[in-house]
């Protein structure tokens, strides 16, 4: 490729990725208010903006055949923004746990690393050697400031490992306490996050690739990942409701006792509550209630119905609640709820079938299509249209009550 061709491209790419950035924390943080992982994420978004400002100055002025490969500082700072972007994968699973402390926890490891490199310099008087190629790194790999890159760069492949196992360790009961809590939880799922990280996987490699060999072609793959990265996890970033109430997981001074004590209560009330006849005769009175209330007002039908709106009628503890649903009916908050919502359905579709699939998911509390026919099949074992077609003709249909859900 022409080499001014090449530059006005990388530039060009280069800019529409400052702009991204900058858009992006401004959308963001205009829409953050209760929010605070949008927050985070419009951090993250503008400190990607000045490092990619910072890159294009740089190489208005220096070419990129100029830094050789592999550079020292471009890896360090290029592992710093890497752990900035494991921030929001944090926040989403964990709302409230990115305190100050627990960054600098984060980044001690990276720090470490980066005060050895220069300390090790400083005492010995090494200078960083320039590197042309890989076959210059193979002839100084006995120099402490050339062989020491392999640790900076395992370093930021150790800190997305690391994302990568805590996005897997916290999902499950992320999505267990949606179950629980809430009985729509589309803005909540956090499966599109597979895609962050293995974007972020991606565009990491590339431009660790192109700092490893020098190919230029790279630096421009890899300007076209960010950008699309970019726009995608803004796009989710916005629309991604936080489950959890502010500062659900922040924990106190004395955290770690803090945590204990919560342990041990949890597990007294658990052997109280399984030991003791305060709740065991009661269950079956708790679902008469329950299964009434559902009846007679169906707050089902809101979109938005969650498990604390049950004050209403069961004031109890979140325990008790818990014990509600998974003795009382083997199911998750969520699961009881759709039954309700399928059940009237059912019941909609029997008596006025003229209406459309999709005039009717809103009448029974569904929040999409999409959602509607995925529910709809999982609890019936048809589709929505399917089970229409079993119904006779209007002429042969009986009444029907909705029965409770047992």
């Amino acid at each position: 490729m022409n080499e001014t061709v090449f530059y006005t491209l990388l530039h060009g790419m280069n800019g529409v990725d400052i702009g991204v950035c900058g858009l992006s924390a401004f959308l963001l943080l205009r829409q953050s208010e209760g929010v605070r992982s949008r927050r985070v994420l419009a951090v993250m978004m503008l400190l990607w903006g000045i490092v990619y400002l910072n890159m294009l100055l740089q190489t208005l002025i220096y070419p990129l055949e100029s830094r050789g490969v592999m550079p020292p500082y471009t890896l360090i700072g290029g592992t710093f923004v890497v752990i900035i972007t494991t921030f929001y994968v944090i926040e989403v699973v964990r709302n409230g746990w990115l305190t100050p402390k627990h960054i600098f926890y984060w980044f001690t490891p990276f720090l470490v690393v980066v005060a050895f490199y220069y300390m090790v310099l400083g005492v010995t008087g090494e200078v960083e050697t320039r590197l042309p190629d890989l076959r210059a790194f193979g002839s100084y790999l006995f120099q402490f400031n050339v062989w020491y890159r392999l640790v900076l760069l395992f370093t930021c492949l150790a800190y997305l490992g690391i994302m990568f196992v805590l996005f897997r360790r916290y999902a499950p009961s992320y999505r267990r306490w949606l179950e629980d809590h809430y009985s729509s939880t589309e803005n909540m799922d956090i499966a599109w996050i597979r895609y962050y990280n293995f974007g972020l996987l991606c565009m990491t490699l590339i431009y660790f690739y192109a700092l490893a060999t020098g190919d230029r072609n790279a630096y421009l793959v890899h300007f076209a990942i960010t950008i699309v990265f970019f726009s995608y996890i803004t796009g989710k970033g916005l629309f991604h409701v936080d489950p959890y109430p502010e500062g659900y997981f922040r924990e106190t001074m004395n955290d770690r006792l803090a945590e204990e004590a919560d342990l041990l209560r949890e597990e007294t009330e658990e052997l109280v509550f399984s030991s003791s006849e305060s709740f065991a005769p009661k269950l079956e009175e708790y679902k008469s209630r329950f299964e009434e209330w559902m009846q007679t007002e169906k707050p089902y039908l809101q979109p938005e119905f969650k498990r604390s709106d049950l004050a209403e009628i069961l004031p109890m503890n979140r325990t008790y609640l818990s014990r509600l649903f998974s003795e009382g009916y083997a199911m998750s908050f969520s699961q009881v709820v759709r039954r309700y919502r399928v059940e009237e359905a059912k019941r909609l579709i029997e008596e006025k079938p003229q209406l459309t699939l999709k005039q009717l998911y809103p009448l029974c509390g569904f929040s999409s299509d999409i959602v509607f026919h995925r529910t709809f099949t999982e609890v019936t074992g048809m589709t929505p249209k399917q089970f229409k077609e079993t119904i006779p003709p209007p002429t042969q249909t009986a009444p029907r009550n909705v029965p409770p859900v047992a």
